[in-house]
């Protein structure tokens, strides 16, 4: 093997620093591709478990309407999803009218205070 020649440019394929560089890329490539190969495998293995599970757990139709057994017996999710459905719109109902209401009271707020209100961005 001949040294690289002074002036030459470094991409040559008779420079030893890079064909070095160029063998570690392709090892570091391979090993980066079978761990994203390996933890691919886990994630699909999990989440095609979780829907299998699941899916049969959710064509029940028991689970929607009776309410939920006491530890270990078979039961539904009535409560949860009323208590659910009565927490958004408890958040709603109060949430809008405050939301709504901020930029005019902002506003207000501004011009009483004697700062111009600010145009565009």
């Amino acid at each position: 093997m001949t040294p690289p020649v002074a002036g030459a440019p470094a991409v040559n394929p008779d420079n030893p620093l890079y064909r070095s560089r160029k063998r570690f890329n392709a090892i570091v490539l391979v090993v980066a591709t079978a761990a994203l190969a390996f933890g691919l495998f886990w994630l699909v293995w999990i989440l095609g478990t979780l829907l299998y599970e699941g899916g049969t757990a959710l064509a029940r139709t028991a689970l929607y309407y009776q309410m939920t057994p006491p530890p270990g017996a078979d039961g539904g999710l009535a409560n949860a999803i009323a208590g659910s459905l009565a927490m958004v719109t408890a958040g709603t109902v109060l949430g809008t009218p405050i939301g709504s209401l901020r930029a005019p009271i902002s506003q207000s707020m501004a011009g009483a205070a004697g700062l111009r209100p600010r145009r565009g961005s």
